[in-house]
Parts: C-alpha cells; structure tokens; sequence
C-alpha cells in the first residue's frame, strides 16, 4: 500500500496490521529526508514514525537510499530539467539518482541503523532498482555493479553496528520493462554474502518470479522471500 501512516496510525493496529513499510508516502529514513545539508541531520519526522510505531505494536521496514542534491550523481542543471520537463516519466526525479560518493552513502547508512538501533531491524536497500539505465530509469540511476555496492556496504555496516538487524534488496518490481536479469546478475557478482531477505513485489509473471527464486536459492538456499508490495 501507499497510505500515508501518519494520518491514521490507529486504523492499522485497529485493522490487525502489524509491520509497515516507510516507502513514499512515509519516506522516513530516505537519505533526502534525514540529511538535507552535509552533516545537518533531521530526525523528527522519523522519530516521530517509529515512535508511533511502536506505540501501536507496528514492526517497521526502513528503506534507505535516495540522496540529497548535494550528496547524488544528478547535477543541479540536469535536477531543474527534470523538473521542468513536462514529458519526464512521473518517478524520474532528482533524489532517484545514485549517491556520488561510496564513503559519504556509508556515513549516512551508519547513522540511520545506528540512532534506530533495538528499534528497527529491518532495512530495505532502494526500492524497484530494476528501472535502471540502459533501460528505463524511473528509480535508480546505476548499474547492477553500483547498487551491488550499495547492498554491500549496507550489510556491513548493520553488522557493525546492529547484529541483529536484517538487511533486504531492493523489492524487485520485474515487470516486463525492467532489467529482468538484475537479481540473476547481481547473484553472479556475489550478492547473497551481502543480503539476508530477497524482496519482490507482485507486478510480474508466475514464470518470472520463479526464475529469480531458484536463483536465489541456489546461491543462498535458505533465503527468506519477502513481497514487499502487491497489486490487484
């Protein structure tokens, strides 16, 4: 779903729900929203989420990703095209670029999963990165090479600092204008050292989501498969 949590908090613990996902409409922990300005960190919205969270028995799902101008690979003159373009597709937006700088991501990283430490444990790296350049970019910016980076330096750094906390790929959304290859592709390069949970969402085929499942599972057999988005 894409409700936005903060409007009605108890109409989920009243509807027996009992995790959710700060995605879009709830972009809590999104790189944009807690670090606008180098090393200015902004924590109340998303102090206030997971305070209300809790508050309500509501386990969470952090995604990450999603930089500020200052810190992305998408220059200001390309941001003010984009967002003057009448024609752009409605998800191509600045902040859905890749960061510029690994070191600066990893900062960012440390210092989300370390200030929710105890308090979320499950962190989603991107979402839908499989709308990537050369095809259609509506999410991410990078190559398979770069978001495996990403997932890397996410999973090390939970590690550090959260032991318990469980990292997820991006949910996949596998649709036929997708880089349907990228789960399959960022396996070959040694992904399932680097991620406990392999998320989808319900946008593809039976045949497709099975391909990546035995995948998967032959790299990590044990995995767990999340869907963490579905549609009618």
């Amino acid at each position: 779903h894409h409700h936005r949590f903060w409007d009605m908090p108890d109409m989920y613990r009243g509807l027996g729900l009992r995790w959710h996902r700060y995605w879009e409409t709830t972009p809590a922990f999104f790189w944009s929203a807690v670090e606008p300005e180098p090393g200015a960190f902004a924590w109340k919205e998303a102090d206030w989420l997971v305070a209300a969270g809790e508050k309500r028995g509501i386990r969470m799902l952090g995604v990450l990703g999603y930089p500020p101008a200052w810190a992305s690979t998408c220059s200001p003159v390309e941001a003010a095209r984009l967002l003057q373009d009448p024609k752009r597709p409605p998800n191509q937006r600045p902040e859905r670029y890749q960061p510029r700088d690994l070191g600066e991501w990893e900062r960012y990283v440390r210092a989300v999963i370390r200030r929710y430490k105890g308090r979320v444990s499950h962190w989603e790296v991107y979402n839908e990165v499989d709308f990537h350049p050369p095809g259609l970019h509506a999410t991410f910016s990078g190559s398979t090479r770069d978001y495996f980076e990403l997932l890397r330096i996410v999973h090390q750094v939970a590690r550090e600092e959260d032991p318990d906390a469980r990292v997820l790929t991006s949910g996949f959304n596998l649709n036929p204008v997708t880089d349907r290859r990228m789960p399959m592709d960022l396996l070959a390069l040694g992904a399932a050292e680097h991620f406990d949970i392999l998320a989808i969402h319900g946008y593809c085929d039976n045949d497709t989501a099975a391909a990546v499942f035995r995948a998967a599972r032959e790299k990590k057999p044990d995995v767990p498969i999340w869907q963490t988005e579905v549609m009618f």
